[in-house]
């Protein structure tokens, strides 16, 4: 006999529908863990948009719905434990509303934050760290997607034992299952952005620095992905004639895979992540990365082994960075097999699935 979860988070069943950001992906191989592993799960769908976002009356409406479906599942089925994925702020607090209910019904659940905007929130905001505080104590456990996680949950006084290490995972078909065998790169480097195309990413960052270096001069760069940012970046391109930077929109799973293993470099210089679920699909495809150290990042990236760790909004070092690799390209092919390695070390699917389920033994 099947046993029952809940989850809430985005439904996977979206996927085909929706750009898939992190929550949804990480979603995908949650429920399809399950299904290989004889679990059924029950779906509390949190799939909103992020661009714009929905009006508050329309988040408060489904919020309520989620919560009476919430207590209709527990009050009928038999559920070994509910795994809450959340982001910060008000859809925290409608999880941990959640997570109370299940207290209610003496069933466990895990509440597991994947917004790197909720460790800025702690830090930069007096208020929702006094909320923080006092909220974080209610769910019996919480995911934690690396050590500067860690260290946040200590400064809560949070106990050990409840919080979980959980890093964002891939599914097994994404990450190559030989070792890399790159020859040496003897042509100009190409850059690879995938993402959204918002300030919070560092993308007009990453256009500064490799428009500003005569070294970059000969390189590509290459943005995959779409925000309120396209048109400001169109126009500041064909203002400056860049002609060595390619905007592609949004492209399909299959484009991004094609375009990661044809790149040399992956650039993600965000301001705040959890652990990006575009950082991970370019370890498993073994590629050098520059970011900054911001969520469970510096746990995959590692300075001067498979990339370099930059401070947020410093340009000049992005820019050095980046000109290190054009500079170095004997160091590439070894960085790659590095960057390998940790993906297979850090994100398994199936072990990091695993530690989530297993807490409700």
């Amino acid at each position: 006999m099947k046993s029952k979860y809940i989850f809430v988070g985005p439904d996977p069943i979206n996927i085909s529908n929706n750009h898939p950001g992190g929550q949804l992906s990480a979603a995908q191989g949650l429920i399809q863990y399950a299904d290989e592993y004889n679990k059924k799960i029950f779906i509390i769908d949190t799939l909103q948009s992020s661009f714009p976002i929905p009006p508050l009356r329309i988040r408060v409406k489904k919020a309520l719905f989620r919560i009476k479906k919430t207590i209709r599942i527990l009050s009928g089925q038999k559920i070994k434990g509910v795994i809450i994925f959340s982001a910060e702020g008000a859809s925290l607090i409608e999880k941990i509303i959640i997570s109370f209910i299940c207290n209610l019904f003496s069933t466990p659940s895990i509440v597991f934050i994947r917004s790197g905007f909720f460790i800025d929130q702690f830090n930069d905001s007096r208020i929702w760290r006094m909320i923080y505080y006092f909220l974080l104590k209610i769910p019996p456990y919480l995911g934690s997607q690396g050590n500067q996680w860690n260290q946040l949950f200590q400064k809560i006084k949070i106990n050990k034992k409840k919080v979980i290490l959980v890093r964002n995972w891939i599914l097994p078909d994404k990450i190559l299952s030989k070792d890399l065998n790159k020859k040496q790169k003897k042509g100009s480097l190409t850059f690879l952005f995938t993402g959204w195309l918002v300030k919070a990413k560092g993308v007009l960052d990453l256009i500064e620095a490799f428009n500003h270096s005569d070294i970059l001069r000969n390189c590509h760069l290459i943005l995959a992905g779409d925000g309120n940012l396209m048109n400001q970046i169109k126009k500041d391109i064909k203002k400056n004639e860049i002609h060595n930077i390619s905007l592609l929109g949004w492209c399909k799973p299959e484009k991004i895979d094609k375009l990661l293993l044809s790149s040399d470099v992956f650039v993600l210089p965000s301001y705040s992540e959890g652990f990006p679920n575009s950082l991970v699909e370019a370890l498993a495809k073994g590629i050098p990365v520059i970011t900054t150290p911001v969520g469970g990042i510096s746990d995959s990236v590692i300075n001067y082994h498979n990339g370099f760790l930059i401070k947020v909004g410093d340009k000049e070092m992005l820019r050095n960075r980046m000109e290190w690799f054009a500079l170095n390209k004997i160091k590439l092919n070894e960085f790659s097999l590095n960057s390998l390695a940790i993906a297979k070390n850090n994100h398994d699917y199936y072990s990091n699935c695993k530690n989530l389920f297993n807490i409700f033994r």
